[in-house]
């Protein structure tokens, strides 16, 4: 009997388990050793919240923890099924309604089996802002999280803003990110034959497809994403050192820009912090918001294309532009 079968079937043993029972009396049940299903108890235990524990080489019920709630062969405390239920509200709330259908049942489920013991008004004690969050079309988002759970391919007709062009793709999706406000889906792109992001907004057209996705490791979506700074993905070329005033530092320093950031203090309670990039629209982005703030010791390059930005962005408020528009008479 494989592992699979032979804890599900456990399973339901211990379920309904009373009085204490022997690990031989287990063993010759399914034909194993003592050793075997020792394991496969504890690991109940450990990874499902099974309230049962093992004494003198027998299994029997956990009475400190009969409080708990069994949900489809998992057993959770209140306070956790009160998280549970809150975290169930975020979920609908992050993906502006997008899974509220399909997050309606699961939260059903928690409500009843809570039986009226969550506190009220949990789920309304955290609150979420988003600024300048970007609309997806339901059908677009069902159909992604369906492909991610189903490992399917998916055809999407894609609209890129840099170019202004349509094109037709089939990716393999890999996971689903929020990403400042927004979502994105990594994929295998079967044209480009490599690893995208896709930004759901902009996908126009989604059809399921009945292959299998192609499987790409974990360590290699990491690999392939967390070089580089912000969403920009490739191997990081460049090396940015910048340079925060002490007022600003005193936030910057629990900042995380880049799992291979480098902070340091400097003299007078200045702080510098030094990351790796592959392309810099992102990351000007952010040093911008910060105005006089922070500054680029490195590299030369970098603060020549934030001092172009800073120009550009004067030429808009110049005298001529004021005195043309009639704001100034």
């Amino acid at each position: 009997m494989v592992k699979s079968e032979r804890q599900t079937k456990l399973l339901q043993i211990l379920k309904s388990l009373r009085c204490a029972k022997t690990m031989q009396d287990l063993a010759q049940r399914f034909e194993c050793s003592d050793r075997t299903i020792r394991r496969d108890i504890e690991e109940l235990i450990t990874t499902r919240g099974m309230p049962v524990f093992i004494h003198y080489n027998q299994v029997m019920p956990d009475t400190r923890h009969s409080e708990r709630i069994e949900v489809d062969g998992y057993w959770f405390t209140t306070e956790e099924m009160e998280a549970l239920m809150a975290l169930n509200h975020l979920l609908g709330k992050l993906s502006n309604g997008l899974l509220t259908q399909e997050l309606a049942p699961f939260a059903q489920r928690i409500d009843t089996l809570l039986g009226g013991k969550a506190q009220p008004g949990l789920v309304d004690k955290v609150k979420l802002i988003e600024i300048a969050g970007r609309q997806v079309a339901e059908p677009t988002f069902t159909k992604v999280t369906q492909a991610l759970y189903e490992s399917k391919q998916l055809q999407i007709q894609f609209w890129n803003r840099e170019t202004d062009q349509i094109s037709q793709r089939e990716i393999s999706p890999q996971q689903l990110v929020r990403y400042r406000d927004r979502w994105l889906v990594d994929a295998w792109c079967h044209l480009r034959q490599s690893i995208r992001s896709f930004s759901l907004e902009a996908i126009q057209q989604i059809q399921l497809l009945d292959k299998p996705a192609q499987p790409i490791t974990k360590q290699q979506l990491e690999q392939h994403f967390e070089n580089s700074y912000g969403i920009f993905a490739g191997d990081a070329e460049h090396l940015a050192t910048l340079k925060f005033t002490p007022y600003l530092a005193r936030w910057i320093k629990d900042e995380t820009w880049h799992p291979q950031q480098i902070g340091q203090w400097l003299e007078h309670g200045s702080y510098q912090l030094q990351l790796p990039y592959q392309h810099d629209p992102e990351l000007l982005q952010d040093i911008l918001k910060y105005g006089d703030q922070v500054e680029i010791l490195h590299p030369p390059q970098l603060k020549q294309n934030l001092i172009k930005q800073l120009q550009k962005t004067l030429t808009i408020y110049s005298s001529d532009k004021i005195c043309h528009s009639g704001v100034i008479e």
